[in-house]
């Protein structure tokens, strides 16, 4: 399954990553071992959809049709990285449709920046100390 759900920050932050040809049951299953994440984790929990190294995904329809994509109460931001323009469209139509506050950035240190303007209890200096950026 090209698709991976980890915490980027412990509890606060999740990182959804996509690679290869993405499909509509990969996002089924993504949103299936969604559930537990946010019951675990500390609001406002926020994520990022790392779209980096998507080769292939769905159209707008199919994903709005087939897809059970949810809203979470204690969710936060939901920002989407490294997308080319078409996947950056149909990321930003779903979003606003799901009524999601989001942002996209072309890198994941933008993206954890603005998370951690937005949101200053989210510490995110270890994972900067981690990977040397």
């Amino acid at each position: 399954m090209p698709v991976e759900l980890s915490w980027l920050i412990p509890e606060r932050v999740l990182h959804e990553r996509f690679y290869g040809d993405v499909t509509i049951e990969d996002i089924q299953e993504l949103a299936s071992t969604l559930p537990p994440f946010m019951e675990e984790g500390v609001p406002l929990i926020h994520t990022i959809i790392d779209a980096t190294n998507v080769t292939s995904h769905p159209s707008i329809k199919d994903i709005h049709e087939h897809s059970s994509l949810r809203t979470y109460p204690n969710e936060g931001w939901r920002v989407m990285v490294g997308a080319n323009a078409v996947a950056r469209f149909i990321g930003s139509i779903i979003l606003q449709v799901m009524g999601q506050r989001y942002r996209m950035y072309d890198t994941l240190d933008e993206a954890l920046h603005f998370i951690a303007d937005q949101d200053k209890s989210v510490d995110v200096s270890a994972y900067f100390e981690d990977t040397g950026s």
